[in-house]
């Protein structure tokens, strides 16, 4: 498979974490960590891209570094996950300050403490709503792992770490013993209602991914567990997925399979019906950190990875269909675009768009394997033989 020379977009400075095509495939945006120098953090380390340029079209102030960002399905509103340490409010004030907001906790964020947000903006970046993930009194720290939009574009799931006493193992000693443990988050910002907050385990949750057409979630553990929910948090099905610790899992758009990666590099392909293990994709060297689909049937898989790589799979053969280097810097993220053409990298401070040419790759190596069947089947017409030659 061949990639064109790929554009590169510049505009951050510093480690973009996130990005996310518009439905349209029209618009990229891009999140990521907030410099901080004397004059006190630069704003603006939200970009929205036109694909048309390679300058940003319009910067958008954050709350501080934004961990994760997407599209609503509908392209109407823009989710991301941000946190700031030491800053009670938007350092950038008006007119972007967002307005009151939801509050999971009854009691104020200290300024010394970490204040997590997922700030639901529209697409011309003006704040919509928030809600305000704080630690709550019984909890050491919290971190955000994934956020996750359902697929009416209602819901938004929220995946976080939690660090909470050990009470199993609290003894008198002067230090106190602390565990880790998965808590998810629904919230539907046009509801008054407060969102439904549930426990996933006492493994270190890593990722969320909400089902394309059921009313379903996965997510993914630190100790290679992946789990199904409905959404009232009750469990559906658990499986032990990998040998240690998966960093990432999704849905084909199709909603029949779920892929994960982790530390152990590789990908696995599975029932989303029922957890049956059905392929292993290998070749990178290194911890997976992005995944996404290329296709409706979901039969082109793609996965970057700390080894600097993006690796393309058939996933139905297995085959390996491309490797796109980046040479040794992590690459923290990947979209296709909804056309299946692109793909977006987030890699340092900058993003890499890979233009692919896929369909027609996909068709010479079908083209391939049909060459003798449509040449010597006497049973093929002679119009249909020339198929492949054209």
């Amino acid at each position: 498979l061949k990639a064109m020379e790929p554009p590169t977009l510049r505009g951050h400075s510093g480690l973009v974490n996130s990005v996310d095509f518009n439905p349209t495939g029209t618009v990229l945006i891009s999140g990521g960590d907030i410099q901080v120098n004397e004059e006190g953090p630069r704003p603006g380390n939200i970009i929205l891209w036109d694909l048309a340029e390679t300058e940003p079209q319009r910067r958008f102030p954050s709350l501080g570094r934004v961990l994760s960002i997407g599209f609503s399905p509908n392209g109407e509103r823009i989710a991301s996950a941000e946190e700031s340490i030491a800053q009670s409010t938007n350092p950038f004030g008006e007119p972007n300050s967002p307005p009151q907001s939801t509050n999971l906790s009854e009691e104020d964020n200290s300024l010394n403490s970490v204040e997590q947000k997922i700030i639901l903006r529209d697409t011309n970046g003006k704040p919509i709503d928030e809600l305000v993930l704080q630690s709550r009194e019984e909890l050491d720290k919290a971190e955000i792992k994934g956020i996750s939009f359902s697929s009416d574009s209602q819901y938004i799931a929220i995946a976080q770490e939690e660090t909470v006493p050990d009470d199993e193992q609290a003894t008198q000693a002067a230090s106190q013993t602390l565990r880790q443990q998965g808590r998810v988050t629904l919230w539907n910002p046009s509801s008054a209602a407060k969102p439904l907050s549930f426990e996933t385990g006492n493994s270190s949750i890593t990722d969320i991914s909400f089902h394309p057409n059921e009313p379903t979630l996965i997510t993914a553990h630190e100790d290679g567990t992946l789990a199904l929910w409905d959404l009232e948090g009750k469990s559906i099905l658990q499986w032990s997925a990998h040998k240690n610790k998966i960093t990432h899992v999704r849905f084909s758009p199709d909603g029949r399979f779920i892929a994960s990666g982790g530390q152990d590099t590789t990908i696995q392909i599975w029932d989303a019906l029922n957890g049956t293990h059905l392929k292993e994709l290998t070749g990178h060297t290194s911890t997976i950190t992005g995944l996404d689909f290329q296709d409706d049937q979901g039969k082109v898989l793609a996965a970057s990875s700390v080894d600097g790589a993006i690796r393309l799979w058939n996933t139905e053969s297995e085959e390996m269909l491309a490797n796109l280097q980046f040479g040794t810097e992590t690459v923290n993220g990947i979209r296709f675009s909804p056309d299946g053409q692109t793909i977006a990298a987030a890699t340092g401070d900058r993003i890499i768009r890979w233009n692919l040419d896929l369909d027609n790759y996909l068709l010479r190596r079908s083209c391939d394997w049909l060459s003798d069947y449509l040449t010597f089947n006497p049973n093929v017409e002679k119009d249909e033989q020339k198929l492949c030659q054209l």
